[in-house]
């Protein structure tokens, strides 16, 4: 498995993928994502994503009636350091630009949008690899976590 490769400060757009990765303590990601949190935790970094990963992450724990992860992710977004973006009508728009012009499926195009409309309101934010909005974030082989956290500026040219 490869490293992951974070910025020294600001914040850091995450995706759903890479919440339940850290919160359900994956045997192989978790530990790849262990210097994100804890850098979160010491006010280094920022945790940024959309409302949207709150429902992507609380879908699991409802359908099999697993109150105490739901409470963890709950929990996760409500630390500190973590900011949940509301999903506003610019960023529908630039979700359905993005899902009419890439291979990109809805929640990805809202991810992206909610990171460029970050980007375009002026906040460093690095985001995750997705499908065609790539930057590279791990060193390794990609794999799931390679498209679920990103360590590039959120600036998409010619998007």
């Amino acid at each position: 498995m490869g490293t992951l490769t974070l910025p020294t400060s600001g914040s850091v757009y995450v995706d759903a993928n890479s919440v339940i990765y850290g919160v359900e303590k994956h045997p192989v990601y978790g530990p790849l994502l262990q210097p994100l949190w804890d850098a979160a935790t010491a006010k280094v970094l920022e945790i940024v994503s959309s409302e949207l990963v709150l429902m992507e992450t609380l879908i699991g724990p409802f359908k099999s009636g697993d109150k105490p992860l739901a409470s963890a992710y709950e929990a996760f977004f409500q630390q500190p350091q973590t900011r949940l973006i509301p999903i506003s009508h610019a960023i529908l728009r630039r979700a359905a630009q993005l899902r009419a012009t890439t291979k990109l499926k809805t929640p990805d195009a809202l991810h992206a949008a909610t990171g460029m409309e970050i980007a375009r309101q002026g906040a460093r934010v690095s985001r995750a690899r997705r499908s065609q909005l790539i930057a590279p974030t791990t060193e390794g082989p990609p794999g799931p976590l390679a498209s679920s956290v990103i360590a590039a500026e959120f600036l998409l040219a010619g998007r």
